[in-house]
């Protein structure tokens, strides 16, 4: 039985509809049970007896985070740690989603592997870092899944505020110094099933992100042409877009200029398949652009 927290955000949906798809059993949850709460979640814990908890669930408002740090601290570490507790009372494993932004806004030119070090530069990078830490303290026996960029069906993201505002700006200015891979939640939903299924689980921190390197600003030049070529943009599509700096495009929390994964671990150790960004992406544009076809209709 897995335990999946955060059940109604991006992952969490993607992760059921995996697990769902592969026949194993779960439990989801979200705000109906409240995970700061450590008694809630040891009595369900204990009721559950789960063999898995994989927690998706997080405050993820980057820039937001820098007005309610205590907001960010009680889902991105009190929750965490909560459950971690209750993972070692009922002797289940644990997954714990984390992010790119526990590293700082300093460059980078190699893939950034489970060691290099850590400085998050944002509260929500702190908050998150703060996280790991409870989990591996209280359960060492935890996973910590780093992930970034990430896009899916089931919430907002950078492709869909990208193929929204296609069709209402003329122009667009992206950031085109920040290097990192974006990850569908599909693939990183998949390499969670791999890992809960595994017959002897390794603990500690993997990174999983799609294969490759991007900016921001040819991510978004990538999703406009399969958005064109999926026809969910018109061929003649106005908006054209404009590459700059961070420094030009100023936002309160700091981002990682770089936050390129390498997933060498994560493929030896659990052969999780990871796919390049540009296929992954077309598969989603794909599937929206057949999402929103009109239903046909046979003759009468």
């Amino acid at each position: 039985m897995i335990w999946i927290v955060g059940a109604q955000g991006m992952l969490g949906q993607q992760v059921a509809q995996v697990l769902r798809s592969h026949a194993i059993p779960f439990q989801a949850t979200d705000k109906e049970l409240d995970f700061t709460n450590p008694q809630r979640v040891l009595s369900f814990a204990a009721e559950l007896k789960p063999n898995w908890i994989v927690n998706c669930a997080a405050y993820t408002a980057v820039d937001r985070a820098e007005q309610e740090p205590e907001a960010a601290r009680s889902l991105n570490v009190t929750g965490p740690e909560n459950l971690a507790v209750a993972a070692a009372a009922v002797n289940a494993r644990m997954i714990h989603i984390s992010t790119d932004y526990v590293f700082g806004s300093s460059g980078g030119q190699t893939p950034l592997t489970e060691d290099d070090p850590v400085a998050p530069e944002s509260v929500y990078g702190q908050t998150k870092l703060a996280g790991e830490r409870a989990v591996l303290h209280h359960y060492p026996e935890s996973v910590i899944l780093r992930t970034s960029w990430l896009y899916g069906p089931h919430g907002n993201n950078f492709v869909y505020t990208m193929l929204r505002l296609f069709t209402e700006k003329p122009e667009l200015s992206i950031v085109n110094d920040q290097y990192g891979t974006p990850t569908y939640a599909q693939d990183l939903a998949e390499a969670i099933r791999i890992v809960v299924s595994h017959p002897k689980p390794v603990s500690g921190i993997f990174h999983y992100s799609n294969q490759g390197q991007t900016t921001w600003f040819d991510f978004a030049r990538k999703i406009r042409e399969l958005a064109i070529q999926y026809g969910l943009l018109g061929p003649d599509n106005p908006c054209s877009l404009r590459p700059c700096t961070t420094r030009e495009y100023p936002t309160p929390a700091k981002r990682p200029a770089w936050s390129v994964f390498s997933k060498d671990k994560i493929q030896r150790i659990y052969q999780v398949p990871v796919p390049t960004w540009q296929e992954s992406l077309e598969i989603f544009i794909q599937q929206e652009a057949a999402r929103k076809e009109p239903a046909t209709h046979a003759p009468v």
